[in-house]
């Protein structure tokens, strides 16, 4: 795996955040989605799982513009919170590497 480049702090915290966000609302969907009786509580889980899609998303838009990435494959770019650095993948791998 090739390193690509490191994030600054500000954008460590903000795709950490989205992504822990992200996979908890992915995981009430999962669960509530057998229990239709939880409406209000799944559109609630929904919307924001979209939103937070949509944030999650954006934030990859910004990366790949600022560090110039757009020649790599989106599905084989990987962030690593811990180290703060963003890597690219030979293997054919999905975003949820990210933390998705």
């Amino acid at each position: 795996m090739e390193i690509l480049a490191e994030i600054t702090h500000d954008e460590n915290q903000e795709i950490q955040m989205l992504i822990e966000k992200k996979n908890a609302l992915k995981n009430l969907i999962d669960l509530l989605q057998s229990k239709r009786e939880k409406k209000n509580i799944l559109y609630n889980a929904e919307k924001e799982y979209q939103d937070i899609c949509y944030l999650y998303d954006s934030w990859w838009s910004e990366v790949i513009e600022k560090y110039q990435f757009q020649k790599y494959e989106l599905t084989k770019l990987i962030v690593d919170c811990e180290k703060r650095k963003i890597y690219y993948s030979s293997e054919n791998t999905k975003k949820i590497t990210r933390k998705r």
